[in-house]
């Protein structure tokens, strides 16, 4: 979720004390240290309430220590500072989804469109728009992995049925296929050439299957 949003440089003596107590606090966060960082983010807040800084990586720690109200607070504080920060909206999005409001989260999640340096594998340079619920008659949908593979396999239920079923019987198959392939005692290499061949026609069938359903 990044560091710290941008702030002005000029610094009065408790701007820059609270400064100087964040970037104490990222250090030890960035070591995986949340319990000795939290104090000095409630110091930084206090050294300046005005900071965005500190009040959003106060607001990532609580979140972090299971204090998800008081990190929510914490967020919005900080938005209210810095009014459209992805950062801390991104911030903000993932506090809400740990808490289950999935109707507030997911709207502020969009936010990691503005955030290429997450590198989660969002597409930055595809030169078509998104897809925002319209009709896709006479349109084809391109579907981007995203995050991790939890992450993929826990939104690939949203795909039409009839796709996923094309890919749980690949799923049957190719493991059937590896596992009998395995037992002949063919060359490991062989075995996932064979596999990724067959694979291969899997993709192909559901790219049809999903042309076929936009008809």
């Amino acid at each position: 979720m990044g560091d710290t949003p941008d702030v002005d440089e000029a610094q009065t003596p408790e701007q820059a004390r609270s400064r100087a107590l964040t970037l104490e606090a990222n250090a030890l966060r960035a070591e995986g240290r949340w319990k000795e960082a939290l104090p000095l983010s409630f110091e930084a807040v206090r050294a300046d309430p005005n900071d965005a800084a500190a009040a959003h990586n106060l607001g990532v720690l609580l979140a972090k220590s299971g204090r998800l109200a008081e990190g929510e607070a914490a967020s919005r504080h900080a938005l209210s500072l810095a009014p459209g920060s992805p950062m801390i909206v991104h911030a903000l999005a993932h506090n809400l989804l740990a808490q289950g409001r999935y109707a507030e989260g997911w709207p502020l999640y969009e936010a990691r469109a503005q955030m290429p340096e997450l590198n989660t594998g969002f597409p930055t340079d595809f030169p078509f728009p998104r897809w925002r619920g319209e009709p896709l008659a006479d349109k084809r949908l391109a579907i981007f992995p995203e995050q991790g593979l939890g992450d993929q396999i826990q939104f690939a239920r949203f795909l039409p049925q009839l796709i996923r079923d094309l890919g749980w019987k690949a799923q049957l198959r190719l493991s059937g296929r590896f596992a009998r392939l395995q037992a002949r005692g063919v060359h490991q290499n062989k075995v996932c050439v064979a596999v990724a061949r067959e694979l291969a026609g899997f993709v192909w069938a559901i790219g049809r299957q999903a042309q076929l359903e936009q008809h």
